[in-house]
């Protein structure tokens, strides 16, 4: 009988993969899975971070609410000659049956004509006349619903130089 070959082994020494399937054991395995599973996660985090400006940027028009976009007169500004009317521009489309702005004075009386509404070729206009206004300044108060059904509110004021 031969007697049985012993090949020394070291902690160098080449250790046989194991089998298809076969659970990984020890602390440098478990480290190798650690570091694949991280590899793939910093991927998939690297892959949401590209993506995430396409995602903005792929829906400009979902805006939540409409917002004033600019008016006329100018919110702030002063005017040296008293405005017949009013117009407010918004970011979105308005609901003409919910949509309003009233103009007062400084003594909180109103100055508008009580007959605001939205302008029948562009909707996101709303409009409304001014009685003669002497120097002063006024108070600007819109409340409107946008065709998304969202509420949005505000005020500004403009000045009619002396």
């Amino acid at each position: 009988m031969a007697p049985p070959v012993i090949r020394p082994t070291s902690p160098t020494s080449p250790q046989p993969s194991p089998p298809p399937g076969a659970e990984r054991e020890g602390p440098a395995q478990r480290e190798g899975e650690v570091g694949a599973r991280g590899a793939r996660a910093g991927r998939s985090v690297g892959s949401i971070i590209l993506l995430l400006p396409m995602l903005l940027l792929a829906a400009p028009g979902a805006r939540a609410h409409a917002f004033l976009d600019h008016a006329s007169p100018a919110v702030g500004s002063t005017v040296r000659q008293a405005p017949a009317a009013i117009s407010l521009w918004f970011t979105q489309e308005l609901e003409p049956a919910f949509s309003t702005v009233t103009i007062t004075d400084e003594g909180g009386q109103r100055v508008d004509g009580g007959d605001a509404k939205v302008d029948a070729r562009d909707q996101t206009l709303l409009r409304a006349s001014l009685k003669p206004l002497p120097p002063g300044t006024y108070k600007v108060t819109w409340h409107i619903v946008s065709v998304d059904t969202h509420t949005t509110e505000g005020t500004f004021t403009f000045r009619v130089a002396r």
